[in-house]
């Protein structure tokens, strides 16, 4: 009863405020996102989407969106499961438009669950996981996988990344399950 944002019925898979706004994004069990403005009091969601939210009607179909994250291009990124496996988009708030969505499924060819985004000073994007550890190419618009797997020292083998950080020096420090962490 605490609550100043009336939540949906089906239940909250994710949560996160847009940055410089009063508007909280919430992934919805089962289907795609709600809005919250916090400004206006009002709640938008799939077949009831009051202020007219174009990404709200455009990802509707989606199952139980998890870890938004805001960029500093104002694009929303965020994952949901599909066919037994994760599957990353990409929503331009600016533009109103959805972007490629991307999977690491045949490239890996096993079993893999993305996690946590982070995004660097530099504005890299990069999507850490169990199997994933990959950066977003901008010019490319794709994620490109770091190798997984010992060659010599300066190698990285992982089973699950499980933080990321970046130091004022720029340096990105990676903590995985099995072998430590990684600069």
């Amino acid at each position: 009863k605490n609550n100043f944002i009336p939540m949906p019925a089906s239940g909250v898979s994710s949560f996160i405020q847009e940055p410089g706004t009063q508007k909280y994004w919430m992934g919805i069990q089962g289907k795609g996102f709600a809005v919250y403005n916090k400004a206006t009091g009002q709640l938008s969601l799939p077949g009831d989407n009051k202020e007219h939210i174009a990404a709200i009607d455009e990802l509707a179909d989606l199952n139980s969106p998890y870890n938004p994250h805001f960029d500093r291009k104002h694009r929303l990124w965020f994952q949901s499961w599909g066919a037994g496996f994760p599957t990353i988009y990409q929503y331009d708030i600016n533009k109103n438009e959805k972007g490629r969505s991307f999977e690491f499924i045949t490239t890996l060819k096993t079993y893999y669950e993305t996690h946590d985004f982070f995004e660097q000073k530099d504005g890299t994007l990069w999507v850490i996981g169990l199997g994933i550890f990959a950066r977003y190419n901008e010019q490319e618009n794709k994620f490109e996988l770091v190798y997984n797997g010992y060659k010599n020292e300066r190698s990285i083998a992982y089973e699950r990344i499980n933080c990321i950080f970046e130091d004022r020096e720029n340096n990105i420090w990676i903590g995985s399950n099995n072998n430590g962490l990684y600069r």
